[in-house]
């Protein structure tokens, strides 16, 4: 069962837009998670030092 025209052909790449769609969707997904995991470890690393300057500050 060889029909030349299905709608979508993987082989063939009948459809390379939705390929290329696919894989821009993916990759702005991946840059805005790893966006966001960098903000929240930026704004920890932020919160712990600015509590151990404080108490650096309280001491003295």
């Amino acid at each position: 069962m060889n029909n030349k025209n299905s709608f979508f052909s993987l082989a063939e790449m009948k459809q390379p837009i939705n390929q290329w769609l696919c894989i821009a969707f993916i990759s702005v997904f991946c840059f805005w998670t790893l966006l966001y995991y960098f903000v929240q470890k930026a704004e920890a690393i932020g919160e712990n030092f600015a509590n151990n300057r404080s108490e650096l500050i309280g001491k003295y």
